[in-house]
């Protein structure tokens, strides 16, 4: 039986990864702006990606279903009439929202548009 990917947020070095499929061989880097949500410790709790579709190309939405799959690990919701995305963080502290702010991320897609991850600086 084969083993189900689990998605993980890492933090190496300041920079935080979001993996939300297996790594592919053939991956390319496309920048992607998002509002990073975070709380009254200045943990990242959430990102909000507006424009979902139309950063990462019409072929993404092919694999939201499998990302709206919570047991894999990192909460995620798509809103396809707003073409918005929100990705939960497991790495705040738990308190409250405190302030958002728009950055750029980068995101990497394989060669069928699946988007593997998101990596981005906490300003």
């Amino acid at each position: 039986m084969k083993r189900q990917f689990q998605r993980t947020v890492t933090v190496i070095d300041g920079v935080i990864t979001v993996l939300l499929f297996d790594p592919s061989e053939k991956e390319r880097i496309v920048p992607l702006n998002v509002v990073l949500d975070l709380d009254e410790s200045n943990d990242p709790v959430g990102l909000e990606i507006i424009g979902f579709r139309d950063q990462l190309g019409a072929a993404v939405t092919e694999f939201v279903p499998d990302l709206l799959d919570e047991s894999r690990g990192i909460r995620f919701g798509y809103d396809s009439d707003s073409d918005a995305a929100s990705i939960g963080l497991p790495i705040g502290s738990g308190a409250r929202l405190s302030r958002s702010v728009a950055i750029t991320a980068s995101a990497k897609l394989d060669e069928r548009g699946r988007p593997i991850s998101i990596q981005f600086v906490v300003p």
